[in-house]
């Protein structure tokens, strides 16, 4: 803050910050391994195998539509390609939730691999300063 001349361009000698140290993986391992990750592996897991069996439903129900209509036999089958595609673009989607956390962890062999991430300053004006709103 030195550097940049804060104290003077603000004519404060007072500032609270509400920050978070960086990353996530030096100081809360727990939190990610047993959250984070547990529910992207959970929901990557599941969505994988959900994917691979409707894809077979879906071979199975494209065969089954094929002979029922040189048949001249109607078919009532669900509409398992729109599923299949939900699903898939739910697999995509949790594929970005773990692509973001992942984002914040990342390994800390020393302090300058530590990031300090602000939320937010405080800062005590001088009532007698007018500073421009840009």
């Amino acid at each position: 803050m030195d550097e940049s001349d804060f104290w003077d361009e603000f004519d404060t000698d007072w500032v609270c910050l509400d920050s978070e140290l960086m990353p996530w993986s030096a100081k809360a391992q727990e939190l990610l391994r047993t959250q984070y990750a547990a529910v992207g592996t959970a929901a990557t897991a599941s969505l994988n195998e959900a994917i691979a069996q409707l894809e077979k439903t879906a071979r199975r129900q494209d065969i089954a539509v094929a002979q029922s209509t040189s048949k001249g036999q109607s078919s009532k089958d669900v509409d398992i390609h729109s599923l299949l595609e939900k699903y898939a673009t739910r697999r995509d989607l949790i594929g970005r939730y773990i692509r973001a956390y992942e984002e914040y962890c990342w390994t800390v062999e020393s302090l300058d691999d530590l990031k300090l991430a602000p939320y937010w300053a405080r800062i005590k004006f001088n009532p007698r300063r007018n500073f421009p709103i840009n």
